[in-house]
């Protein structure tokens, strides 16, 4: 089964140049003609390139080590607004006894 998938798939991706060849020739006429025409231009999608899914570039890292940044900045933060909702629970235990033992 996997097997016929990329023969689909190489399949498609040769009809893919061809047309990419006939695009670049359309490219060429028009611009002889002096007009513009928009083109459509065949690709692949994510779903039928599985073995690109583990592989990144620069961008791609970028992107992580920001999210990466963004992740721990939250984590930091939210660390320090718990350690500061215990700080006044326990500030407010040790008011309660003082007030209590002063009377």
């Amino acid at each position: 089964f996997n097997k016929k998938i990329f023969e689909l798939r190489d399949a498609k991706i040769a009809i893919m140049k061809r047309i990419s060849g006939m695009i670049d020739r359309i490219h060429e006429i028009n611009k002889q003609l002096e007009t513009h025409e928009d083109i459509l231009v065949p690709s692949l999608s994510a779903s039928e390139q599985p073995e690109t899914r583990l592989e990144y570039n620069l961008t791609t890292l970028r992107k992580f080590l920001k999210v990466r940044k963004q992740e721990r900045l939250e984590a930091e933060q939210e660390r320090r607004r718990r350690e500061k909702e215990a700080n006044m629970s326990m500030n407010f235990m040790e008011d309660s006894k003082s007030a209590r033992g002063n009377n």
